[in-house]
């Protein structure tokens, strides 16, 4: 006779393939509210005049008919142009901060609303294949239309790193990648950020796929050392798809989720832009 694993949850007792069951039915849950477009990011927190920067704002349409809402802010020094990539609760106003110690050193700037975020259009957001098509819509506008401000740097925060390496094996190109802080096995990221007794079996074979496709390009991965979207084992695997020697993990102390912040200023910005200056 086989024995039943009886478990005391939430003050309900579930047997171990009920519990499995209703794991994967609030994961659906989960995932529904997560994607769904939330009214609050459909508004800009600042836009770059906020922050002296004179802006051109522009449309896109990607290749499944989304229409993605982006700004250009041109440097004058020409160095070279940054498109930045925001994460999932975030839209591109709140890159600004980032943007703007990237234009202090010389640098021009992409941002963009992903799908169902800010001023883009959309129902629905994405964690993965689909945001690339936003990143690759605006880095072809920018060849097209500013390609004079120089050569681009992809760089993407939390999810947006995720889209941003979508981005570049759709674009096609050995660009810079800089990733701040991707959730890379998302199975694992859910579980460790949502407390759940098991890690959601979410293949990663898209983002390997993709990760294959750009292993020339130099990627730059800044991590904490206590994110739980990435660990830094995690965050080893994805970098160990690169076959250019420059590519590398840097790990910040004390640091959860955002790698960008006052504590950590000055080493972020050593390692940031020695990476730009030296690809």
């Amino acid at each position: 006779m086989k024995k039943r694993i009886f478990i005391i949850f939430a003050g309900c007792i579930l047997t171990v393939p009920n519990l499995f069951a209703q794991q994967t039915m609030d994961l659906n849950k989960m995932k529904s509210r997560f994607e769904q477009r939330r009214p609050a990011l459909d508004h800009m927190s600042a836009n770059p005049s906020d922050h002296n920067l004179a802006y051109e704002a522009f449309n896109v349409t990607t290749q499944d008919s989304i229409d993605i809402a982006s700004w250009f802010i041109p440097n004058k020094l020409k160095k070279g142009t940054v498109l930045m990539v925001h994460g999932f609760d975030m839209n591109k106003s709140h890159m600004l901060n980032r943007a703007s110690v990237f234009y202090k050193k010389g640098y021009s700037i992409l941002l963009l609303d992903l799908r169902a975020r800010g001023e883009s259009g959309g129902d629905t957001a994405s964690t993965g294949e689909k945001n690339g098509l936003e990143v690759s819509a605006v880095y072809n506008y920018y060849q097209n239309n500013f390609n004079s401000y120089g050569a681009i740097t992809l760089y993407g925060f939390s999810h947006g790193g995720r889209a941003i390496i979508f981005g570049a094996h759709m674009i096609g190109k050995t660009e810079k990648v800089i990733l701040e802080s991707p959730p890379y096995q998302l199975g694992q990221s859910f579980k460790r950020q949502y407390k759940m007794p098991n890690a959601p079996k979410i293949s990663e074979a898209p983002i390997n796929a993709a990760l294959a496709n750009i292993s020339n390009s130099p990627i730059l991965l800044l991590i904490g050392d206590s994110d739980a979207a990435i660990i830094e084992s995690e965050a080893f695997e994805l970098i160990n798809h690169s076959n250019n020697k420059n590519s590398k993990v840097v790990l910040f102390d004390n640091t959860a989720h955002n790698v960008f912040s006052n504590n950590n200023l000055i080493k972020y910005e050593e390692v940031v832009f020695n990476f730009i200056s030296n690809n």
